[in-house]
């Protein structure tokens, strides 16, 4: 991918969440986010009584966020189309260059749940 960066690992040198441009990975990493939120919620309430240890349901969760995080980043990218992808940017790089002209969260669902007519 363009640009492509790793996780975001403290101490890393790159801007607050907030203050970084909207792009594509920035959009997945926030859904990735809500969903390793809600799963340790529902993890967290629900009574484990399977023989497994909350460590052992913790590990499938972030391997299962880690799957999620290659399908979203990775597989949704390269399938839309290129007309789409042209009009967002993929990184904070490339944000930051004004490519594309998707600059929220709104447009890009906008963009996304536009019908063909």
């Amino acid at each position: 991918m363009p640009g492509s960066h790793g996780v975001l690992w403290p101490g890393d040198k790159r801007p607050a969440r907030r203050r970084q441009p909207f792009s594509y990975v920035k959009a997945c990493r926030t859904a990735e986010g809500l969903l390793l939120l809600a799963t340790t919620i529902v993890v967290g309430f629900t009574d484990v009584d399977a023989g497994h240890s909350n460590f052992v349901v913790m590990a499938c969760v972030a391997g299962e966020i880690l799957i999620v995080m290659f399908i979203l980043e990775r597989l949704v990218w390269k399938s839309l189309p290129p007309r789409t992808r042209e009009r967002i940017p993929y990184d904070s790089d490339e944000a930051t260059q004004n490519k594309g002209d998707i600059r929220s969260f709104g447009q890009l669902m906008r963009l996304l749940t536009k019908r063909s007519e």
